[in-house]
């Protein structure tokens, strides 16, 4: 018997989507291990709306000496037609943007709110 245990906040292998998990990162060690014994027990441990969605897109933002990284990625597959807005207070000079592989079309619109 294998049972699928999520320790930190990390995305769920496909494969593992397509079942249920022991979630003890978001539930805590007590639950987690009370459904691990429940798995064992054969007790059916589905609860709805604990099941996590696919998410491929990801966001991560890293704090630099001058200011911050702003990275989105595609995690497992590539994104055909990605489109992002980032709602920001700087003006246009402070702000520098760039792509590291792929194609993409940029702009800066002033005044949005």
């Amino acid at each position: 018997m294998l049972i699928p245990v999520r320790l930190d906040n990390c995305l769920m292998p496909e494969v593992l989507l397509q079942t249920l998990y022991v979630d003890i990162y978001t539930q805590g060690l007590e639950i987690g291990l009370r459904q691990m014994i429940d798995v064992i027990n054969g007790v059916n441990t589905f609860r709805a709306g604990e099941v996590q969605q696919y998410q491929n897109i990801r966001g991560y933002v890293t704090r630099l000496d001058n200011g911050y990284r702003i990275e989105i990625r595609a995690e497992t597959y590539m994104e055909p037609h990605s489109r992002y807005l980032i709602l920001i207070k700087n003006s246009e000079d402070e702000v520098t943007y760039s792509v590291e592989e792929g194609q993409y079309e940029s702009g800066f619109s002033k005044d949005v709110s």
